[in-house]
């Protein structure tokens, strides 16, 4: 009896025994499993933001390069533009041939604006005209400039190979980044002859007729309009008109290169012929001979 009271004692707390090492066993695996989730949810949270991270710091380091790469093509752009604002041209083509097209007057009207170192604004070719023996082609084109340089822009349509007539002229004051300018605002007309050959002329070391550049703003009173009787109505040419206010004035030019403004009721060429209106077709006089019209 005694053994087997020993046994059964040493069965109990066996038996005991196995029951604290399956739950140490439970809780130890339970400890582990929560350390492992623990571990995996914050490893996950730094990895996710490690890469947020690296994609914003990948798209930072393009946004930087398309910077540098924008500021270096703008650099290369400003002195491109510097170089042809300082490039001086000489239009020397051989003839208009057949494949003669408005790019090449707006080629040259561009050169023209640069030579002169104006500002443009409008650059806008218009429907072409023709008939049977000419092709027109009206161009609109709006700069910005000092008055010496508008003169010189001018000067510049005269030396063109083309034959160049300014059907339209608008000038007016306009005042840009605190200071004084004029806006010219000119509807030029390029002929081009159908059936003759038009071979275009040199400008280089060719004297080219100018317009000299008077003393006076041409808004203003000009002394010189009383000496236009010095010259005949056929020696006299129109460069277009000017309108301020409500009133028009006719711009016109006299062989010695000088410029002169007018209005209704001055008398102009030898015969002293009153003037009676003044379009953009040119100058009617009282007397039919002495009319000055737009490009003669």
């Amino acid at each position: 009896m005694a053994i087997w009271r020993k046994v059964n004692i040493f069965l109990a707390i066996f038996s005991h025994m196995q029951v604290d090492a399956w739950s140490n066993y439970r809780r130890f695996a339970t400890s582990f499993f929560i350390g492992i989730l623990i571990l995996v949810f914050g490893y996950g949270s730094d990895i996710v933001f490690l890469q947020r991270k690296l994609k914003l710091t990948q798209k930072q380091i393009v946004m930087t390069r398309e910077l540098m790469q924008r500021k270096k093509q703008q650099v290369q752009q400003d002195k491109f533009n510097q170089q042809e604002a300082d490039f001086k041209h000489t239009t020397k083509p051989d003839e208009l041939k057949p494949g003669f097209e408005v790019i090449n007057i707006l080629n040259s009207l561009e050169k023209a604006i640069f030579e002169a170192q104006v500002e443009p604004f409008l650059f806008e070719p218009q429907a072409i005209r023709e008939n049977e023996f000419l092709v027109v082609y009206p161009i609109k084109v709006e700069i910005n400039g000092g008055y010496k340089n508008l003169i010189m822009f001018i000067n510049n349509l005269l030396k063109l190979p083309y034959s160049v007539i300014i059907e339209e002229m608008d000038l007016q004051k306009k005042i840009v980044n605190n200071l004084d300018s004029l806006n010219l605002r000119v509807l030029l007309a390029v002929h081009k002859n159908k059936k003759i050959k038009v071979r275009a002329r040199s400008t280089v070391n060719k004297p080219a007729l100018s317009i000299q550049i008077p003393q006076r703003d041409i808004f203003k009173q000009l002394n010189r309009r009383k000496n236009l009787y010095l010259w005949s109505s056929k020696e006299l040419r129109f460069l277009g008109l000017i309108k301020q206010g409500q009133k028009t004035f006719g711009i016109v030019s006299d062989p010695l290169g000088g410029i002169h403004r007018v209005v209704v009721g001055d008398k102009i060429g030898l015969n002293q012929s009153q003037i009676m209106a003044i379009d953009k077709r040119g100058i009617v006089t009282t007397k039919q001979v002495d009319n000055i019209y737009c490009g003669e």
